[in-house]
Formats: structure tokens, C-alpha cells, sequence
């Protein structure tokens, strides 16, 4: 009985030193993932978005991990030139991009929250047409777990910035502030809490308030970003003022 009693708490031990050091894993790659995301968002501020070529489109993502798409209407084979190409750069937590396997992803994913493990994600896309960037989308989201009113579960925080070198949606229907517009769409299936920022891509654009972004919650082990004011700020204060204006 005591080499059993020995034999199980040996057992023990090393089933929790081995839970121990999956946790510390995932937490260290989220967080290195986290330095990188904010170094993106640093150079984001500061990328000239109204002048910006091919040339610099693809030294600015490379330069962050990340690689030229094919795209969907394209055939093979798939060729990126300096006319037209699409760029895509991709940071996250390592649980970041749902499993396909669903009956992983409803046991999983809704206990990582109360580990202190928050899937995230960063995510920028550049389009490239006639050699110059034509438009730009970033994404930047957190997985968490929300008890609201009738829904317990899992929930998106996201904040997207859309960049476009002609026109935005808002400019065409001649909305005030349309160089710089923050909605709050609404959004159809899986609960999440959306903030868009539209920005035309000129040299006056406010590109500091724009990405304006703190990313220190993502790898916050007691708690998650609590809201979208905190994940952005600038653009959140910005959506406050215009619905305080609205009639």
C-alpha cells in the first residue's frame, strides 16, 4: 500500500508539472506574439499609407512575418506582380484560429478564458493595384467569456480599421467626418462586440488616433479587455462624441 500511496502522488506530480509547463508555454508564446503584435501596430502609425508602392507594401510585411495570398478569382498559377498583389500578415495567440473540429472547440475554448489563456489575434491585409496600396484592412480581436443577459459564453471583442486611398462608404453618402468615420455595425451570428474605424488614406489622416490600440489586456491572466474602449480608446471616444451629436 505505501509503494502504491508513493506510485499515485509520483503520478500526481507529474501530471500537474506537465499541466504546469503546457500553461507556462502557451502563456510565453501569446506573450511574445503579443510584443510582435505591438511592434505591427508602432510601424502601423507611422506607415505612409497615402504614398505607399508596391515596394514598400511588401518590405513592410515581410519585415512582419507576413507573405504575399492568392486570391479567390485568381487561377493557377498564382502570381503576385507589382501591379497587383494582396499581402496578409497574421499574429495570435496560439489557440487563436478555431479548431475545425467542433466538439473541440465547445469543450476547449469556453475553459481558456478561466486559465488566464484568451485567444487573440492581429490581423492586416494590403491591397496593391496599379503599384500602388489601394486599400488596407486590420483586425484586432480577443475571445472572452461574457455573462450577458440571457447569453453565457463566449464572446468577440474586435476592433477593424479600413483604409482606403479614393473614397470610404461614409465619403460617398457625404457624411460629415468622412475622412475619419467610427461605426458600430451590427453583426449577425456568433456574439461579438464591433467597432469599425473608415479612414482615407491621406497624409493628413489621423493615423495615431486610429491605431490607437492597447494590446497589454490580451495577455492579462485575471482578466480580459473588459470593453472596446480599452482595446481602443481613441476610436471609441470618437463613436461616443459622434452618437452624443447624433439627434
Amino acid at each position: 500500500m505505501r509503494r502504491f500511496r508513493r506510485s499515485k502522488t509520483g503520478f500526481v506530480v507529474v501530471l500537474l508539472s506537465i499541466l504546469a509547463l503546457c500553461w507556462l508555454t502557451l502563456y510565453f508564446s501569446s506573450l511574445y506574439q503579443r510584443r510582435r503584435a505591438q511592434r505591427l501596430v508602432a510601424d502601423l502609425r507611422t506607415f505612409p499609407f497615402a504614398t505607399a508602392d508596391f515596394t514598400q507594401v511588401r518590405d513592410f510585411v515581410l519585415q512582419h512575418g507576413g507573405v504575399p495570398i492568392e486570391e479567390s478569382s485568381q487561377r493557377p498559377p498564382f502570381s503576385c506582380t507589382v501591379h497587383d498583389c494582396m499581402f496578409q500578415i497574421w499574429l495570435g495567440h496560439p489557440f487563436s484560429r478555431p479548431p475545425t473540429n467542433q466538439s473541440l472547440w465547445q469543450s476547449l475554448y469556453p475553459t481558456l478564458p478561466s486559465l488566464g489563456l484568451r485567444p487573440w489575434l492581429i490581423y492586416a491585409q494590403f491591397e496593391v493595384r496599379s503599384g500602388v496600396l489601394m486599400r488596407s484592412t486590420t483586425s484586432v480581436g480577443q475571445v472572452k467569456r461574457r455573462d450577458w443577459g440571457t447569453y453565457d459564453g463566449l464572446l468577440t471583442l474586435e476592433y477593424s480599421i479600413h483604409t482606403e486611398r479614393n473614397a470610404t462608404p461614409y465619403s460617398r453618402l457625404g457624411e460629415g467626418g468622412a475622412d475619419y468615420t467610427v461605426t458600430t455595425p451590427h453583426v449577425t451570428g456568433p456574439p461579438t462586440e464591433l467597432l469599425e474605424s473608415w479612414v482615407l488614406q491621406t497624409p493628413e489622416a489621423p493615423m495615431n488616433r486610429v491605431f490607437d490600440i492597447d494590446l497589454r489586456c490580451f495577455t492579462a491572466i485575471f482578466h480580459g479587455c473588459s470593453d472596446l474602449g480599452a482595446l481602443a480608446p481613441s476610436a471609441w471616444q470618437q463613436r461616443q462624441q459622434a452618437t452624443l451629436k447624433t439627434p
